[in-house]
């Protein structure tokens, strides 16, 4: 595993949360629990009833890492999320570390 720096995006297991590392203080509370992500590692996944942009999971867990999920019953109630839908996946495919900050420490992954 590589060392964490400051501007590493870390995904914290325990409170489930990918945060950016953004300042000297922050490395404080990183442990060997955290890990270091990749944003080239992230995978997309659309089917006829979901949108998934996911990491896979490292060797120690089971489930997927989603970064973003949205169900088609979301878009049935509020087509705004479509929005939210092409946004992510336009950032997916040119600027997945934006992406992923924009996400970061407001954003609890979905593990379902």
């Amino acid at each position: 595993m590589s060392k964490i720096k400051v501007g590493d995006l870390v995904y914290n297991p325990m409170s489930n949360v990918v945060m950016l590392i953004d300042e000297e203080d922050d490395l404080n509370y990183v442990n060997e629990a955290y890990f270091k992500i990749n944003p080239k590692d992230l995978k997309l996944s659309i089917d006829n009833e979901s949108v998934n942009i996911y990491f896979e999971p490292p060797d120690n867990m089971a489930e997927p890492l989603h970064v973003v999920y949205w169900h088609i019953d979301e878009v049935e109630e509020d087509a705004n999320v479509a929005i939210s839908i092409a946004n992510a996946i336009h950032l997916f495919y040119t600027n997945p570390k934006e992406l992923l900050t924009k996400i970061s420490v407001t954003k609890q992954f979905r593990n379902s």
